[in-house]
């Protein structure tokens, strides 16, 4: 018998069957070679996560809100499912009241988490909505749902929630302080945010409504520019003549455009009904008033009489009389206010309050004194009069203080305190001034250190840090450094940049240049948010400035905290007495500031008298087709470089434009820089000139800040 071999399958699948146990061979020895592989961590110190989470213990049937509260906020942040909370509550404590309060407090604080807890603080925010009793308002609370819906991601659903805020009409009190700041942010935000999704008319009434009630928002300025656009373009045709007198109101109140008020004014002047018309004259009397024209605004007034109700109508005479007495008429102010029979006594103290101020501009002290007393006299024995009794003892007791009679100044600025039964800001700086001027220096240095504690970085805050730094005592503001951020904070004043700015801004220009570097003058290294400083009092006009506001705090933060280049010119200016009275003597004979000559020494010669180059030698070269002899007296060029300057200046009527001339006489002129921007020599700006004309601008202008007195 023949014998068959195995056949091509068997082969295979023996070869397959040895292939497969090979590797499982191989597998199993790794790994029984490997190390054991590590012991997980005991369960009590494993990472609590969502899932691990142990189960909490049961609240009893007297748990406190704070516990439920917690309790809530717990099931709906674990949980991650919205409604988690109230439906606990509803299973496990169906009788705890559900007040308005708590469910307010959960919606902020899932509004607080972020987008991921989006839909959990709607549900909140829907319950507070569907409650009789809530502490919100429907237009806070629809913005609030509407913002919740935009982070899910449903947009038209929020852009409905959206509308019916905006649309809902504003609360009566939200001018009057009663309502938070955040809730005047948020509904602003509403506003600003519909702002960008509506158009036409619509858009205009949003945005009117946006400016007009929220000018401390930062989306204020930019709305009424758009609403102006929008409004202007039709003529104003679609806006009501409500809406016309309510902008214009606006704008005078703001102080933002008296160009546009006036043309709102003539505007809404055609369509007017007859209760409208009387607070169409109010405003155009305020228009005129704030252009200073008070013969035209006395004449609106008297027009504005025959509209004004009984109860405005005081107040209509009282602003009649300041308006004559802005003319220049005491004896028709004083008839005026002497008409007045409502609350007389209120009336008549004022208008004889404002004629003592009006005689105290020509210094006629005994006026003054007599109409104080007039005033004081309507006051007295009223108890609801007390605060003006005190500011007329306050306002006698700085007379006095002008007059030089200390003694009585002080017991004027005692009297007020005492009717007051109070030490506001102002009070205590006056009565720490007042024993300053009397002698009592220790006295006033106290009152000074209690005034900067209680004002801070306000008004009167920093006048006693500057009174404070001019006695030489203590320091007026204290910084420290914050270990968490390493920035600079006052330790009693607000913290950032832009706080300080606010605060600082709505004193005026003079007034924010003394206090901005009286306030960094001291400790706070920021020389950024001097030069910030710096750009505003250029813009504002910082030449201008008079010798009241601009003394020793300037002097000693420019000498402090200049640039390196900068503080040269401190160094280089003529210290010699001799020879800064050769330049005073020969600026002042052709009409020129010294400080400007110095300026132009300083880049010219750098003060060296040895100075040579090409033909010249000495301080200042002046005009080289004037050939002067290579060794001339400094006198000579000085005076020589004066006059050509001031011929210049007369034939400009422009220093800036006189300095290019001078200094470029030849090459550089004023005909190449017409050519260069296309405009004639006198139209020419600053910018526009060379480089060497604004270093000397700008010495020029650091000479006027540090040397007071030419």
């Amino acid at each position: 018998m023949s014998s068959e071999g195995p056949s091509a399958i068997q082969l295979l699948w023996q070869s397959l069957l040895g292939i497969s146990l090979g590797i499982g061979g191989g597998l199993l020895f790794f790994w029984f070679i490997s190390p054991p592989p590590p012991t997980p961590p005991p369960a009590s110190r494993a990472k609590r996560t969502n899932t691990q989470r142990q189960a909490p213990q049961p609240l009893g049937p007297r748990s406190s809100p704070e516990e439920i509260y917690k309790r809530l906020l717990e099931e709906e942040v674990m949980t991650m499912q919205p409604g988690a909370g109230l439906r606990w509550l509803a299973s496990n404590q169906p009788n705890f009241p559900l007040h308005p309060h708590l469910l307010s407090t959960l919606a902020e604080k899932l509004f607080a988490l972020g987008p991921k807890y989006a839909k959990a603080s709607s549900t909140y925010f829907h319950a507070l909505l569907n409650m009789r009793q809530t502490l919100w308002s429907k237009k806070r609370l629809y913005y609030r749902i509407a913002y919740a819906h935009w982070n899910m991601g449903q947009k038209k659903t929020a852009m409905r929630f959206l509308q019916r805020s905006v649309q809902l009409p504003l609360p009566r009190t939200i001018n009057r302080g009663y309502h938070t700041q955040l809730e005047r942010r948020e509904l602003a935000a509403a506003y600003e945010f519909y702002a960008k999704f509506c158009r036409g008319q619509e858009k205009a009434n949003v945005l009117f409504t946006l400016w007009t009630t929220f000018p401390e928002n930062k989306y204020a300025q930019s709305a009424e520019k758009r609403w102006w656009r929008i409004a202007k373009k039709r003529r104003f045709r679609q806006t009501s003549s409500q809406a016309l007198l309510r902008a214009t109101e606006a704008y005078l109140s703001f102080g933002w455009s008296k160009k546009k008020a006036n043309t709102l004014l003539k505007a809404s002047k055609r369509r007017l009904s007859r209760r409208q018309k009387k607070q169409w004259m109010s405003l155009y009397a305020r228009w005129q008033e704030q252009w200073g024209r008070s013969r035209a605004a006395y004449k609106a007034l008297k027009k504005w009489s025959g509209y004004v109700s009984r109860e405005k109508r005081p107040a209509q005479k009282y602003r009649m009389a300041a308006l004559a007495l802005k003319k220049g008429s005491r004896r028709k102010s004083e008839r005026f206010f002497k008409k007045i029979r409502r609350n007389k006594r209120y009336w008549r103290a004022l208008g004889y309050r404002d004629i003592a101020r009006w005689y105290l501009r020509f210094r006629k002290f005994r006026k003054v004194k007599k109409y104080y007393q007039k005033a004081w006299r309507y006051t007295r024995r009223q108890k609801t009069l007390r605060e003006l009794q005190a500011s007329l003892f306050l306002e006698l007791g700085r007379t006095h203080l002008i007059k030089r009679d200390r003694r009585r100044a002080l017991r004027y600025i005692n009297s007020s305190i005492r009717v007051l039964g109070r030490k506001p800001p102002s009070y205590l700086y006056w009565l720490a001034r007042a024993q300053a001027k009397r002698g009592k220096k220790q006295q006033a240095l106290n009152h000074y250190q209690e005034l900067q504690k209680q004002a801070g970085l306000s008004y009167y805050g920093l006048l006693a840090g500057q009174r404070l730094r001019e006695l030489g005592i203590v320091k007026p503001l204290v910084f420290h450094k914050e270990p968490r951020t390493q920035r600079w904070r006052p330790s009693k004043a607000p913290a950032s940049k832009q706080q300080t700015l606010s605060i600082l801004r709505q004193y005026g220009p003079k007034k924010l240049y003394l206090f901005a570097l009286e306030a960094l003058a001291v400790e706070h290294p920021s020389l950024p948010l001097f030069r910030e400083i710096v750009k505003t009092g250029q813009s504002l006009g910082a030449y201008s400035l008079s010798k009241t506001w601009l003394h020793k705090p300037i002097q000693t933060f420019l000498k402090n905290k200049l640039l390196p280049s900068q503080a040269l010119l401190l160094q280089a200016f003529p210290n010699p007495p001799e020879l800064w009275r050769i330049v005073q003597r020969q600026a002042r004979t052709f009409r020129l500031d010294p400080r400007l000559i110095a300026a132009l020494i300083y880049h010219q010669s750098g003060f060296q008298e040895n100075y040579q180059k090409g033909n010249f030698r000495g301080w200042l070269a002046p005009h080289p087709m004037l050939r002067l002899p290579f060794r001339a007296d400094t006198a000579r060029q000085i005076a020589i470089s004066c006059q050509r300057l001031s011929q210049l200046r007369r034939r400009y009527n422009s220093l800036p434009i006189a300095l290019q001339a001078f200094l470029h006489p030849d090459t550089r002129g004023l005909r190449t820089m017409s050519r260069k921007h296309k405009r004639t020599p006198q139209d020419l700006v600053l910018s526009m000139l060379s480089k060497k004309v604004r270093t000397v601008m700008h010495t020029y202008w650091i000479y006027k800040l540090l040397y007071i007195t030419p």
